[in-house]
């Protein structure tokens, strides 16, 4: 089955690929370097994603730092 791309999703992108360990320490990462200032473009850059994929991302770890449910259904 293919997935049909949509914005946050990198071509790449193999759905579960990483460990949950190391997901949650990427979206950490991400929500440390917008705390000092940088923007989803210049975060996207450093890390080598997508932006709209660093925006989700720190959308997600956002969420589970202020215990809010996630726009996107995770929560982990």
């Amino acid at each position: 089955m293919t997935l049909v791309e949509y914005a946050g999703k990198d071509r790449d992108d193999e759905p579960f690929s990483e460990s949950q360990t190391r997901q949650a320490n990427r979206r950490e990462k991400i929500y440390d370097l917008f705390g000092l200032g940088y923007d989803t473009h210049s975060i996207a850059k450093m890390v080598n994603i997508s932006e709209s994929t660093a925006l989700r991302l720190l959308t997600i770890e956002r969420c589970n730092r202020k215990f809010l449910p996630s726009p996107y259904g995770v929560q982990s």
